[in-house]
């Protein structure tokens, strides 16, 4: 469901002036499953453009740990070297050009989409 949403931003600034500046980056919640080409085929079928819009894998701990300590998001009770998806919220997370986070988004509705948009319009300007 978030991708639909971030599908609709890229959609939504692909044909404007910052877009040369965005990068959207997805990261798997079940890396046992989500190889780089199954990422690949993925977001070729949701048609994601591949100079703006990544899709990451990594270790399950890895993915565990950005989640909880570098997002700073609710990650489900299960341990890193469990089975099966990461529990995540369905929050999206505007980051700068510095690496710094800026603001966490509802990534499931159009209220969420458009408080990201402004705020990253005014992120662009800030650099």
């Amino acid at each position: 469901m978030q991708t639909r949403y971030v599908k609709r931003l890229q959609e939504a600034l692909r044909h404007e002036p910052v877009w040369a500046q965005v990068r959207l980056v997805s990261f798997t919640v079940d890396p046992q499953f989500d190889t780089p080409d199954v990422l690949r085929d993925y977001a070729e079928r949701v048609g994601a453009d591949p100079d703006h819009w990544l899709f990451l894998t990594g270790t399950r701990e890895e993915i565990w740990q950005l989640s909880k300590d570098g997002f700073k998001m609710p990650v489900g009770d299960a341990p890193p070297g469990g089975d099966g998806p990461i529990l995540h919220a369905t929050k999206l997370m505007l980051v700068d050009e510095h690496g710094r986070l800026r603001g966490y988004y509802d990534g499931v509705s159009d209220a969420g989409l458009q408080e990201l948009r402004r705020d990253l319009d005014l992120v662009l300007r800030e650099g």
